[in-house]
C-alpha cells in the first residue's frame, strides 16, 4: 500500500499545562456535569479540568471553595458533589521513575535526564491524565513500537488515538517517524500531551489535536497506535481508517474483549505478529494488513 501524507489540521484550542511535583497537594473539586472551563478565570492555582461522562473534576494546589462556588452559580447546570485533597503523588504515583520500557528511559521533568547511549531518553510530565509509562499496556505499547521501529524503516507517519499524556505519540517521534498526530477526546489530556511534546523537543514532527476516534479528522497513516477502551477500539477496527494503515498496534483490552478483537482481525485477514500479555489480565496486539 502506497503511503498518504497526514493532512494534519491545526488545533481548535490552546492552553497550557501547570508542572506538579510529587511533594505538591492537590484539592479536587468533584462536579455534576460537564465544566468548560477553557475560558473561565479560575485562578493561579487551577491545575486543569478532567471531564468523564457526565462529571467533572477542577484540580487546583491550593483550596477553592469560593472560586468553585462562584464558578458552579455562573452555571447552573453544574453542581457541586464532593471534595478531595491529597498529596499529587498519591495521584500520580511516580516513585518508581525512571523506568527503562522499549528501548526508552522514561524520567520526570524535576529529575535529570538519565546518562546511558544505548538507551533513549523520554521525559514526561504526566500532570493529571494517565500514561505514565507504569501501566501494563503503556509498557507493552512501547515494546511492540520499538519492534516494528527496529525491523521497518519505512514509517513515515503515525496516528496516536487516546494520546492521554503523549508518551506514545512522542515515542514514534524519537523512534524516527517524521509526521505524528496524537489524538485525545479530552482537553486536559490533549493540554499535558502538548507539553511533553515541547520538553522532548519533537515539536516539528508531533501535532496533538482534541479530536474524537469515532470521527477522526485526518487521513490514514503508515502506524495506528490505540490504547483505548474495548467500545471504541470495536467502532475503530470497524471503521475505513483502520483498514488504510498498513500496521498497528491495539492495546487497553482486557482478556475477553481482547479475544473479541483478536478474532475480529482474523477475520479480517490481518497478519498479528505479536500479542504480549500481562497475566493474562492486559492484552496488546501487535499486526499489519495481509498481504
Amino acid at each position: 500500500m502506497k503511503s498518504t501524507a497526514l493532512k494534519i489540521p491545526q488545533p481548535a484550542e490552546n492552553g497550557t499545562v501547570s508542572a506538579l511535583v510529587p511533594g505538591e497537594y492537590l484539592y479536587i473539586y468533584y462536579l455534576k456535569g460537564r465544566a468548560d472551563t477553557y475560558a473561565a478565570d479560575l485562578g493561579p492555582d487551577f491545575v486543569g479540568n478532567w471531564e468523564e461522562a457526565d462529571c467533572s473534576f477542577l484540580f487546583f494546589t491550593a483550596p477553592a471553595e469560593e472560586t468553585v462556588q462562584k464558578f458552579i452559580n455562573s452555571r447552573p447546570m453544574l453542581s457541586l458533589a464532593d471534595i478531595f485533597d491529597m498529596p499529587y503523588r498519591e495521584w500520580q504515583p511516580m516513585e518508581g521513575l525512571p523506568l527503562e520500557a522499549g528501548g526508552f528511559m522514561i524520567y520526570p521533568p524535576w529529575e535529570s535526564p538519565p546518562v546511558c547511549q544505548e538507551i533513549t531518553p523520554l521525559v514526561l510530565d504526566p500532570g493529571l491524565v494517565f500514561g505514565s509509562g507504569f501501566h501494563a499496556t503503556t509498557h507493552d505499547c512501547l515494546e511492540a513500537l520499538s519492534l516494528i521501529c527496529y525491523n521497518q524503516k519505512n514509517i513515515k507517519t503515525a496516528i496516536d488515538i487516546g494520546t492521554g499524556s503523549g508518551v506514545l505519540a512522542i515515542a514514534a517521534a524519537l523512534s524516527g517517524i517524521d509526521r505524528v498526530v496524537g489524538v485525545d477526546i479530552n482537553f486536559l489530556a490533549a493540554q499535558t500531551a502538548r507539553h511533553n511534546v515541547s520538553l522532548n523537543r519533537v515539536s516539528d514532527r508531533v501535532l496533538i489535536i482534541k479530536g474524537s476516534a469515532r470521527e477522526p479528522a485526518y487521513r490514514q497513516a503508515d502506524l495506528m497506535m490505540a490504547n483505548i477502551h474495548y467500545d471504541i477500539m470495536d467502532q475503530l477496527v470497524a471503521s475505513p481508517l483502520f483498514l488504510k494503515a498498513r500496521w498497528f498496534i491495539l492495546s487497553g483490552l482486557l482478556r475477553t474483549p481482547a479475544d473479541k478483537i483478536i478474532k475480529r482481525l482474523h477475520n479480517l485477514s490481518i497478519d498479528i505478529i505479536k500479542i504480549w500479555h500481562r497475566n493474562q489480565i492486559w492484552f496488546t496486539v501487535l499486526g499489519r494488513q495481509g498481504g
